[in-house]
This record gives structure tokens, sequence and C-alpha cells, in this order.
């Protein structure tokens, strides 16, 4: 067909508009006048700082339209767009974004941190650190975004959700629900397992229909969900006819949303959707955006992990609603670039803590609580029951150090060390004969203590040093050594000559995760994950640190190992999957990835014992997991510490003859 201008124009199939119209609507949203017709138009709109991912989206699109290379958060933000669009389509976008804040009208959905950016200059993780406390109250602010603690929070009409917040999701046309637990079970939890859980769509009671002018409401539900290592799923139900206010329906037996692992945290967005003209044709389509949302769902996962490690500070519930709000305002702006021949009810993305999932796995969800889905007087309100199965993670108390030393052939006893307790996994150092064990305690102090002649001498602590990181041990000079970190992601080196701790040295970088650090060819080096999961390596050249240089693209959400082994420097790193990878270097170039595999939601540890390089690993069952290289191979993750079980990562350490020591937390 043609436009009235003669030119030429298809409609695209997957959203029901073209392109110029998608473009149209684009440029009446970035004005602030939602086009006509559209379920943007008929709605309240949020305030600018809701707008903050999607405005780093439509920023990312405009970088990518001018040829620059995006940052790690804008690459992750344009994701789903891609899934949807053409590169050409999406530079489209980027150039409308271009013009429009170029003509300064963006000023009143945009928040000031991108109306005032230039294409040149891009978004990246760290922006966002610094952003997001200014914009909380603003956010947080918003009826359509709530924080349900399932341990104080009390029932009204069988939810959780207000009154205030019912109202709030029919008027802005999207809601946000962070769902967590404030009271700790019987026995103080520490750092959670990750562990297998099930949710089911279960039933769905109508509280009040549509106006349309039927008889009855025809009903269906999508979803999509994340959990842990990407472990991303989509649901679409069947169409629920015949549907009246006051009734009941329940869904068939197996109507999963999500099924799998999950650790920090389960992120679903869920719609609720009245049959009109759609048809098989639109349900595909409806499909596509699931998958899209599942995308967008997975970068909130992603970055929800990464924020809580770049920002500790501010790594409170709050933090994590606000989050949502965003996303959950992402998406709904995604739905609404379709011409949906269905109506949309109401859709609301829940983000569930590790403490609201031991809780309502343990309960099954709660009775009859539910979740409203208020599409307001003309689309009808339904209240939605999921069921919750599977079992929950062990509860641990953050304990003392255990250290096992096998030697010829033989494991050998365990040995807790005493005096001090830890919500984190040790670093161990062979010096002067000794073994010596860091941790940090509870009160952030860096304690550490040795082993002599295979006797525990207690721990000790480093005078005045303070660390929100574990602390990293090494010998370097014929010195220990021990990196720690500050409260703002400084990274800090601190020598001991003699019985003498020296005054700390700061490194010219930030990081939020444990710094590694190794002697290796006559320097000190020091790794680190950077703000924007990059990892980075630093050395230290007499007395100077030189600056962090990117490790050949390497990026992990964990903090990685290091180790000096025939020659060269390894450095061990798990990816986004949880996979264990190894990297080296051998003083001119860096090798290839090789990827070893295992499954882990832990940072990795290396060391070399009698000249072979050993990896070690946390796997999902608690279980330490142990892969060797001698030169030429790697064994794989085949052989297990005996009756070991921890929460956080492991310690190495290669001692003398063929001792290797292994260092855990106890749960």
């Amino acid at each position: 067909m043609t436009a009235e201008s003669g030119e030429l124009f298809v409609e695209s199939f997957e959203f029901g508009t073209t392109q110029a119209e998608r473009l149209e609507r684009l440029r009446g949203q970035l004005q602030g006048h939602p086009a006509v017709g559209t379920r943007a138009a008929q709605r309240t709109q949020p305030g600018p700082g809701s707008n903050l991912l999607l405005g780093v989206m439509l920023h990312a699109a405009a970088r990518l339209e001018a040829g620059l290379e995006l940052t790690d958060l804008e690459a992750r933000m344009l994701a789903p767009l891609r899934l949807l669009m053409s590169e050409d389509d999406v530079r489209d976008f980027g150039r409308v974004y271009r013009e429009e804040t170029a003509a300064r009208s963006t000023a009143a959905v945009l928040p000031q941190t991108l109306t005032s950016r230039t294409v040149a200059d891009g978004y990246a993780m760290e922006d966002l650190v610094k952003d997001l406390p200014a914009l909380r109250e603003e956010i947080l602010g918003q009826d359509n975004v709530s924080v349900v603690d399932l341990s104080t929070a009390t029932l009204q009409n069988d939810t959780y959700d207000s009154a205030q917040f019912i109202a709030g999701q029919a008027a802005y046309g999207y809601g946000a629900t962070l769902v967590t637990a404030s009271a700790p079970p019987e026995e103080q939890p520490g750092v959670n397992a990750s562990f297998m859980a099930r949710v089911d769509m279960h039933a769905f009671y109508c509280e009040d229909e549509s106006n349309e002018a039927t008889v009855d409401d025809e009903i269906y539900w999508g979803g999509s969900s994340v959990g842990a290592f990407s472990a991303r799923q989509q649901y679409l139900s069947r169409v629920f006819t015949n549907v009246d206010k006051g009734e009941w329906h329940n869904f068939a037996a197996n109507q999963t949303l999500y099924s799998g692992r999950v650790d920090t945290s389960l992120v679903c967005n869920i719609s609720c959707w009245e049959e009109d003209d759609g048809g098989a044709d639109w349900m595909n389509k409806l499909r596509d955006t699931l998958r899209a949302i599942g995308a967008e769902l997975q970068n909130f996962v992603d970055t929800m992990e990464v924020y809580g490690y770049l920002a500790p500070q501010y790594g409170d519930f709050l933090d994590f609603a606000q989050l949502a709000g965003l996303v959950a305002r992402l998406i709904a702006w995604l739905i609404d670039l379709f011409k949906n021949p269905d109506d949309l009810i109401q859709e609301r993305t829940l983000v569930f803590t590790q403490a609201a999932l031991r809780q309502l796995v343990t309960s099954g969800g709660g009775g009859s609580t539910g979740w409203v889905f208020n599409g307001g007087d003309s689309e009808g309100r339904h209240r939605l029951q999921l069921k919750w199965i599977g079992t929950p993670p062990p509860a641990d108390n953050p304990g003392d150090i255990k250290l096992i030393s096998p030697a010829n052939g033989q494991w050998g006893s365990t040995t807790r060390l005493t005096g001090g307790i830890t919500d984190w996994g040790p670093s161990l150092a062979i010096h002067n004969g000794d073994l010596h064990v860091a941790s940090r305690g509870l009160n952030g102090g860096v304690h550490i203590g040795k082993v002599t002649n295979g006797a525990w001498q207690g721990y000790g602590f480093v005078p005045g040093l303070m660390s929100w990181t574990p602390p990293e041990l090494a010998v370097h000079g014929g010195n220990l050594h021990v990196s720690s970190g500050g409260q703002n992601g400084e990274i800090y080196v601190t020598a001991q000559s003699g019985s003498t701790w020296g005054t700390p040295v700061k490194l010219p970088g930030t990081s939020t995760g444990r710094a590694a650090l190794v002697s290796h060819g006559g320097k000190l080096f020091c790794a680190v994950r950077g703000q924007n999961t990059d990892l980075y390596l630093s050395q230290r050249d007499g007395s100077t640190w030189s600056a962090f240089q990117h490790i050949r693209g390497l990026k992990s959400l964990k903090t990685p190992a290091l180790a000096s082994h025939d020659g060269k420097l390894y450095v061990g790193l798990i990816g986004f999957e949880g996979a264990a990878y190894v990297v080296s270097h051998d003083g001119t170039t860096w090798s290839g990835i090789t990827k070893l595999g295992g499954t882990t939601d832990s940072s990795p540890s290396l060391t070399v014992r009698n000249g072979v390089l050993y990896y070690a690993i946390r796997g999902l069952d608690s279980l330490i997991y142990l892969n060797s290289f001698t030169g030429t191979s790697w064994t794989g993750f085949n052989q297990t510490v005996p009756d070991a079980y921890t929460m956080s990562e492991p310690a190495l350490a290669g001692g003398t003859g063929d001792t290797l020591h292994i260092a855990y937390r106890t749960t």
C-alpha cells in the first residue's frame, strides 16, 4: 500500500503498525504528548525519573545510529528492542531521540542526567549508581510502585496489594512490586544457597468485569520470568471463556510460570488480557513480546546483581524497588509499541527477594493471597493466585573457617579455625613456612591468622584496617600483602614488613568486589571486576601501581582469581551463565579464553601445588569442586572435597611438597 505522499511502506506483521507510525508515537511520547488512541494516551504519565532506563535505551539507539561503541549498560538496555526490530529500525528510533533531545523537547519526559548528555557521551553502570539515589523519592512516590514485606504486611481482601497501589496501577497502566520478608527464619540466614523452585499459575478471581457489551469476558494471561543463571521462561495461558464477576477460574495442572533455580531473586512480569479480535496471529505476536520482556527482565536481574555489588551502601530493598519501577515502565513502553487487537487489562512486574522466596516456597504461597490486576472501570479487575513448589535453601549461620590440607594422596582431617566468624570466603597464602588465613570480620575488620607446624595460632588484626570486601593475601618481595576495599569502592593494598603493617596504598581504580593479588615475574598484580562487569588488571613495578587495564574483553559478575604458573599469569573467571573460564598471559599476548565448565554462583580460586595449577569453585550443591592443569590439559571438575559444604567461594594455597590447603566458610 502507499501513503498519500506516494511513499511506499510495508505494514509490520510483528507490530500491526508501520515503522512510520511507531516513530510518530515515539516522537509524541518524547514531547510529552502520547499519540491519540494509544494505551499511554489514556493513562497518567510517569515522571521523568521513571523514564531513566527507557531514556538510556533510546540514548543507546542514538549512539548506535552514530556508530559509537555502546557501554555495557547501554547494550543491555538495547537488547530487547533489537529482538523486536531490525537494526535499521532501531537506528531510526535513535535518530528521533537525538532530534527531540537536540530540540530540547524532552525535558518534561526524561531526567536531566539524559537531557543534558550529548550522544557522544555514553551512559554506563557507574552513571546509574550515581543517579539512582537522587531519583528515589520521585520513583517510589508513584502510587503504582510498592513494597510488600511478607513479615509485616496484613491482608486486605485476600491480597497484600494496598488500595492505593490498586488504584495507582489502573491510573498508570502498569505496576511494580518488590516482595521481601524482613523477619529472619528461626535460624539466622547468612549467604543463602541457590535452590530449585517452581511457580504455577493456580487460579484467578474476577472482582469486576469490563464494561463491554458482550455478556461475558474472555480472559487469558501472559508471563515472562527470570531466575538464576539466565533461566528465562515465557508463559501464555488458554483463553478462559464466560468469566463473570464473583467467579473463580482454575488453571489446569502444571501451568508453570517459572521452574528452575533461584538465588538472589525471581523476577516476573505478568499480564492479564481480554480477548477481542486478536486470534492466532496476535497470540504469535504476543509470544514475541513476551520473549523481549524476558530479555528485559534478564537485564534487570543482571543490573540488580551488579548494582548490589557496586553500591552496597545503597543496597537495600528500596533501591531494588526503584529499579523494578524503572524496568516496569520500560516494559509498559514495549507493550505500547504494538497495536493490540486484544485489550490489555493490566500488567505488572513482581520482584521476589531471596527472603520472600524462602517464605513463599515454605508456605506454598500463603493460601488465598492474590495479586490484583486492575484495568480500571472499563477493563475490569482480576486477582491472581500463584502456587509455590520447591525446597527452601538451608539456613546457615555465618561461621568459622574450616581448613583441610590433603597431601600424598590422603585428605587428612579437617581443622576448624576458631576465634572469629565471617560472612565471606577466606583467603590463603604461604609465607615463611606458615599458612596465613585472612577473613573479613562481621564488624568489617581484617583478621589474619596463621597455622604453624600444623597448629592453629589464632587470629590477629591489621591495626586500623577496615574493609567492605573480603581481603586477599599474596606474598611478594618477601613480604605478606593484603588487599581491602573502601566504602566507596576504593582498592587498597597493605604490606607487612616483619611484624609491622604499613600504610594502606590506594590503587588508581574502584571496585566493590574482592581484589585478587598474585606475585608474578617480579611484579605484584591486582585484578578486579570493574563498575561495568569488565575485568581489569594493575601491576606494581617497584613502588608504583599502574592504571588498571581492561583484560582482553573479559566480563564477569564475580570477582576474578589470579595465579602464576610456568611463566604465565593466569586469570580465572566465572561467566554470566555460571561456568568457569581461564585465560593466560605469556608476557606478550593473552591466550584464547578456555571454558572449563562447571556451574557456580560464587567467585573462583586458583593456586599452584607441586607444579600443577588448581582451580576450585563452589558448586550449586554447596560442595567444593577441584580441577587441575598439568600444562597440557584440564582434568575437569570431577573431584569434590569430602564433607566440605560452604556458602562462599573456597580458598586455595599450594603448600610445600605435595600439600594443598583448602579453606572454606562453614555453614
